[in-house]
């Protein structure tokens, strides 16, 4: 079996309370079915590494379960906490899974160690998965994500949150804060702050569609899975780049001017780029234009005022500056 060198974040609800808005799959049996049909997909896909995060304080597998699973060379950790079952009920499945994908970032040991990571909804599976896997590997990209349009007439201001690869700067700063500004019973929905955060610090493009097959847990019904026609190979998406890799060609050269305008020309499609921005200020600073470096920190510290590592490179800027007098 063929390894693919990723890391899936996959998040469940094994055992959710009853009275969540918009959930007809209620049954554990049934949902833990489900989710262990789905997983069982992306062992047999290659996956190295699963992380398995569950937000009702269960796990999807037991001790022998996974010993087999680790006889095939995919190493499965498993992770879960009890949300509060008031506040899944008031906000919704969007605001729950905000929360756990946040647990997961601050508690998954195999997570800690990953710049970027796919997450896929329990339930679910993408059966090109490994075509898209390789067109991140061979674009570095850092952030992929895709429009929803469900069997492709539903035209929402809608990202697909089922399944997505995020960096972790990205999910930290912009897709946690998005689902948790989504409130079920009132119709907002984590779908459209997440298309509206993508909107604002990613490019637009178009590629091959990931192939999700599963089901949904707001209904109990298979998802649509049959193909869109030239839609399955040209389909709207946002790609975020690692930003080394932007300006990785000039600074290799040492030509600081050229890292400079292409990092400006980035952040003409991406303003709100938060990495782009402290590199740009970083470069800024080594060009002599102290200003103009804190001027593109301060647009990061703007929208989120205690981000660590703009604060320390503000101070590091500010401090530089009064040792040259």
């Amino acid at each position: 079996m063929k390894k693919i060198p990723m890391t899936v974040l996959i998040t469940t609800a094994n055992n959710p309370p009853s009275g969540v808005p918009f959930l007809e799959m209620v049954n554990p049996n049934i949902r833990m079915i489900a989710a262990k049909a789905a997983l069982y997909f992306w062992v047999t896909q290659g996956i190295e590494q699963i992380v398995l995060a569950d937000a009702t304080a269960t796990n999807l597998l037991s001790e022998y379960e996974v010993a087999e699973i680790d006889k095939l060379h995919t190493r499965i950790e498993q992770i879960s906490y009890k949300q509060a079952g008031e506040e899944i009920i008031e906000r919704g499945k969007g605001y729950g899974e905000g929360k756990l994908i946040e647990y997961a970032i601050n508690n998954s040991e195999l997570l800690a160690h990953e710049e970027s990571f796919f997450k896929c909804t329990g339930k679910v599976y993408v059966r090109n998965f490994p075509d898209i896997a390789e067109i991140i590997k061979a674009n570095s990209i850092s952030s992929l994500f895709w429009r929803y349009m469900g069997d492709g007439t539903e035209v929402k201001h809608w990202a697909d949150c089922r399944f997505y690869y995020t960096s972790k700067n990205f999910a930290e700063n912009h897709l946690i804060p998005a689902y948790l500004e989504s409130h079920d019973i009132n119709k907002v929905a984590c779908e459209n702050y997440v298309y509206k955060a993508l909107e604002h610090n990613m490019r637009a493009g178009r590629g091959a569609r990931p192939l999700i097959t599963g089901y949904a847990g707001s209904t109990g019904e298979a998802y649509f899975d049959l193909s869109l026609g030239s839609l399955d190979n040209n389909f709207p998406c946002w790609v975020g780049y690692a930003t080394n890799v932007i300006a990785e060609p000039a600074l290799t050269s040492g030509d600081l001017e050229d890292a400079r305008g292409a990092l400006e020309r980035h952040l003409m499609e991406c303003p709100l780029d938060v990495d782009a921005l402290i590199r740009h200020s970083d470069i800024l600073f080594r060009l002599g234009s102290k200003e103009a470096a804190l001027e593109s920190l301060n647009k990061v510290l703007l929208f989120y005022p205690g981000h660590e590592e703009a604060l320390r490179c503000k101070v590091a800027i500010e401090n530089a500056a009064l040792r040259r007098k």
